[in-house]
């Protein structure tokens, strides 16, 4: 072979050797990046503690609700149409019914969880549509006028289940609230972010201004807003527990983003 003919074999061979370390050096950059404290991994445990957490914030919640008696429609329950409406004599309520019906009177709705399908569900006729009854809370909540009861009529309205029972979901209260409040517990997460992107400066010159901001901010649009949730979603939060987890400094930040996703993945009781 001539001189010239081995030196180009070197030159490839050269070249593939040099081919070979980069794919090698790709690889191990590649498995570099799988290995625990690479970037993929941080990230991975950042959104797992953030699952947790608020998984967790809002298991004690329901163990709250579950205590308190209070209720939060889900996957166990449903919405009917509701096909008739009348009077009856609170007699013909049936013996451990789980809404409480203390009245002479009850107003009997027939519902159709499905098409071909009927069921009857009732609460209370008060003597005066005071703010407090249960069809005033029921009716407001749905949007409708509480004088203007036949309205219901060929209304979707929600109901809970219970020792084989369906009953109506009445919300707890009807607050004359705007529905924005969310918006404050948004931008209250906001600046709790950014206060915890530079702590040590938490107390001092403009971040002490918007601090102070933050700790003000943050209960009081939870505290207006898990009352508009009462009134209009079928969801009841424990406002006391929310408010408190407002306050505590970076678990705030989880304990809002976590209210907000619940929030937003309640029904509404007013129709679309």
């Amino acid at each position: 072979m001539s001189e010239d003919g081995r030196e180009e074999d070197r030159q490839e061979e050269d070249e593939r050797g040099e081919g070979m370390q980069e794919e090698d050096g790709q690889e191990e950059a590649m498995q570099a990046d799988r290995q625990p404290g690479g970037h993929d991994d941080e990230f991975d445990v950042v959104a797992s503690e953030f699952d947790r957490t608020t998984s967790e914030f809002l298991d004690v919640e329901s163990d709250v609700e579950e205590f308190s008696g209070s209720a939060w429609v889900g996957a166990g329950d449903t919405t009917a149409v509701v096909v008739g409406v009348q009077r009856v004599d609170s007699d013909a309520v049936p013996d451990g019914y789980p809404l409480d019906v203390e009245t002479d009177e009850a107003l009997q709705l027939t519902v159709e969880p499905s098409p071909g399908s009927e069921a009857v569900v009732f609460v209370e006729w008060p003597e005066s549509l005071t703010t407090d009854a249960q069809l005033t809370r029921l009716l407001r909540g749905l949007g409708l006028d509480p004088h203007s009861f036949a309205d219901l009529q060929r209304r979707e309205i929600p109901l809970l289940r219970d020792d084989g029972f369906l009953y109506p979901y009445v919300p707890p209260e009807v607050a004359d609230v705007s529905s924005k409040w969310y918006l404050g517990v948004a931008a209250s997460i906001l600046l709790w972010v950014v206060l915890s992107v530079w702590p040590d400066n938490l107390y001092q010159g403009a971040f002490g201004y918007v601090s102070l901001t933050s700790w003000i901010l943050f209960p009081l649009t939870m505290y207006f807003d898990t009352r508009w949730v009462r009134s209009y979603l079928t969801w009841n939060p424990v406002t006391v527990l929310w408010l408190i987890g407002s306050v505590i400094p970076i678990l705030n930040i989880l304990v809002g983003a976590g209210y907000l996703f619940k929030r937003f993945r309640t029904t509404s009781l007013r129709a679309e």
